[in-house]
């Protein structure tokens, strides 16, 4: 197998810089919007999640949510590359993936909730009037 040269590695980085900087962004606004400090507070801004709650003596509640996610993606991650690798498709292997999931999943990018009620709502899959919603 040929090796890569230095410029093609630089190259397959700037790809996964993207991805770093996204996952970075998501990681710090989770705990930003979980956890408002005192001035965000003062400011209107709703407190989902007791600070401090330690479950187990040794997990807060946005660690047990980060590691389920993790768990999820553990698991799934290699089911779906394995259809994916299998799938006969004419389109390609990865493109009807890629399609089908954007359906479900755009209707999370573009609802913004607005209440506890919208937030809850949007996670059952069940609207709700107060959340800016785009139906597709």
């Amino acid at each position: 197998m040929k090796r890569l040269t230095k410029r093609q590695m630089r190259i397959f980085a700037i790809g996964q810089l993207g991805w770093s900087m996204l996952s970075g962004i998501i990681s710090a606004w989770f705990v930003t919007f979980y956890l408002p400090t005192d001035a965000d507070l003062k400011g209107g801004a709703q407190q989902y999640i007791v600070p401090g709650l330690v479950i187990g003596g040794f997990l807060t509640i946005l660690g047990l949510i980060t590691a389920l996610s993790r768990v999820f993606d553990a698991v799934t991650d290699p089911l779906i590359a394995s259809m994916s690798d299998r799938s006969k498709n004419k389109c390609g292997r990865r493109i009807p993936f890629m399609q089908y999931a954007a359906i479900p999943l755009s209707r999370y990018c573009f609802s913004a909730p607005r209440s506890r009620k919208s937030a809850t709502s949007i996670l059952s899959g069940s609207p709700d009037s107060s959340c800016c919603s785009i139906s597709l």
